[in-house]
């Protein structure tokens, strides 16, 4: 393939993406839904499970932001405090 033919090629080619699909939530929309949950819900009655259903996602897409209950807690902390 000339050098022409292949410089063309490549600038038609779409854009790569990553591997699976794209994110449905973001960790914003996971805080905001949180501080949303926590504002009418103690502290020890909040649960990923209940939190993933609100977001209409599973536990384990809650997980892929943070490490653990106690992770998002944190970075609810930090969203609240500032």
């Amino acid at each position: 393939m000339s050098s022409r033919r292949k410089a063309v090629a490549e600038v038609q080619q779409p854009p790569k993406r990553g591997r699976g699909r794209p994110p449905r939530i973001s960790r914003e929309e996971v805080i905001a839904t949180s501080l949303g949950i926590l504002a009418h819900t103690e502290v020890e009655e909040f649960k990923i499970k209940t939190l993933a259903a609100e977001l209409g996602t599973t536990s384990m897409a809650i997980y892929n932001y943070f490490d653990s209950r106690d992770d998002l807690l944190e970075a609810i902390s930090d969203e609240i405090c500032g």
